[in-house]
């Protein structure tokens, strides 16, 4: 057997790479405790778009008390070992007793407003000037102003 040194997920040997983690396999399992072993009753609390998304949901719940892991989905895992994602995204994993309210504190977490630095790091992430300014709250003051 391998193992993941972050997630601790078993693998087949002739597995290289964990799927979840992106990182190389260990013939030891991984030292301490890993977040799978954390959570014994694991439930999915929320299906997150990407790893991107789930790690930062992730470290938001674990500073919030919750401990949790992410795995991709059941339906996506061929999809994120021959192409590198699932269109399925990721499954935020929780303890069956925490599971509502983790998916409280992710509702909170996803729907809190974006400040206006956010709106002018994503235009500038898609590259446009347009669309920071159709994203830019003050262009509706602008508009009354017009009028």
């Amino acid at each position: 057997m391998k193992y993941c040194p972050k997630c601790g997920c078993e693998y087949m040997d002739e597995a290289t790479e964990c799927v979840d983690c992106h990182l190389p396999l260990s013939d030891t399992p991984p030292e301490g405790e890993v977040w799978t072993a954390r959570v014994k009753e694991p439930e999915c609390c929320y299906i997150a778009q990407d790893d991107m998304q789930a790690d930062l949901l992730c470290d938001f719940l674990r500073d919030s008390g919750i401990d949790c892991y992410h795995r991709g989905n059941e339906f996506g895992g061929y999809n994120k070992v021959i192409f590198g994602y699932s269109v399925y995204g990721e499954m935020i994993m929780v303890e069956k007793d925490k599971k509502d309210e983790a998916r409280a504190l992710v509702e909170e977490f996803l729907s809190a407003p974006i400040c206006e630095d956010e709106y002018q790091d994503a235009a500038l992430l898609d590259g446009t000037a347009e669309e920071l300014e159709e994203l830019s709250p003050d262009d509706e003051d602008s508009d009354e102003d017009d009028e």
